[in-house]
């Protein structure tokens, strides 16, 4: 694992759900990136169970983050990954 991607994750341990997906997840999954695919509407995070495999198994090029995160953050990331699945944006009908 290389150690810019450690430090972040060392770095947000001791906050919050969204911390953690902005100082880990963003960095890569911000934008058009084609490895790691925007997580705002994507649904593959719509399944519950699917996305805390995700996080603990890794996916593709994303590393398992098991090692790193308790049992509590993995449920907390998992629930806010869903909360960006189902975003919508603003229709102006």
């Amino acid at each position: 694992m290389k150690p810019l991607f450690l430090a972040c994750i060392l770095a947000s341990l001791a906050f919050g759900d969204s911390v953690v997906y902005n100082t880990v997840c963003n960095s890569c999954h911000a934008g058009n990136n084609p490895i790691a695919p925007s997580l705002v509407n994507n649904p593959i995070l719509q399944d519950a169970e699917q996305t805390r495999v995700i996080i603990t198994q890794g996916y593709k090029t994303m590393p398992p983050l098991a090692d790193f995160l308790s049992e509590s953050q993995i449920d907390s990331l998992s629930s806010y990954l869903q909360t960006l699945s189902v975003r919508k944006t603003a229709s102006l009908d």
